[in-house]
């Protein structure tokens, strides 16, 4: 099934420069303890490290993610 996008719902150039990106390097995986399909994930932004927990587990091993680079997108 094909989603239409509204006109009122695209952002504007404006918007779109508020957003900050930023590479990130996961450090850390693991399995979250109190649910089956989340991982948590220690992730280094160049002198920060946050905490992400995402819902991939289905698809991605922990093992598999320590070491690979992702984009994170900050408003």
């Amino acid at each position: 099934m094909k989603e239409t996008v509204e006109e009122n719902e695209l952002i504007t150039i404006d918007d779109f420069a508020k957003v900050e990106l930023k590479v990130g390097k996961i450090l850390e995986c693991e399995p979250h303890p109190k649910a089956d399909r989340l991982l948590v994930s220690k992730i280094d932004i160049g002198g920060e490290v946050r905490t992400i927990v995402s819902g991939i587990s289905k698809f991605y091993s922990e093992k598999d993610l320590i070491g690979k680079k992702l984009l994170l997108l900050q408003i």
